[in-house]
């Protein structure tokens, strides 16, 4: 039997309900999920399954921006992005054993993490001079 160079969507289902292919796959879900981590799915699943199987997104999930990191056979990642979900690419999107989903964080989300990040030193200071306006009042 000679290997297919190339299989469309019709074919990539068949075979997972074939005995073929293992029964369910092991991916693995990060970012702005509820219980990041590994989560097994249904080897036909679509993305949206894995993230289901992880708790859900997170109330700082974009949801509009999803990363899928997919190891091809010569060694390189290939990573794609679906950045507008309107279009269902992501839903039609079918995930293979150890691929890795991320979903990212919303902008105001990224906005106060880097706040946080610009003014935490500075807190001690400002404690300082709010106790030091106490006491002398």
């Amino acid at each position: 039997i000679s290997k297919s160079s190339s299989l469309n969507q019709k074919d990539k289902n068949f075979i997972s309900t074939t005995n073929l292919a293992p029964s369910t796959i092991t991916v693995t879900v990060i970012g702005e999920v509820k219980k990041p981590g590994q989560v097994n799915v249904r080897s036909s699943s679509p993305i949206t399954q894995a993230i289901l199987n992880a708790g859900g997104y997170t109330r700082n999930a974009n949801q509009n921006k999803i990363a899928l990191l997919r190891l091809k056979n010569n060694g390189n990642i290939e990573k794609i992005i679906f950045e507008n979900q309107k279009n269902k690419k992501v839903i039609n999107q079918f995930l293979q054993d150890r691929d890795v989903v991320f979903v990212d964080s919303n902008v105001m989300s990224k906005v106060t993490n880097n706040l946080n990040t610009i003014f935490s030193p500075l807190s001690p200071f400002i404690d300082a001079a709010t106790l030091y306006n106490l006491m002398n009042n």
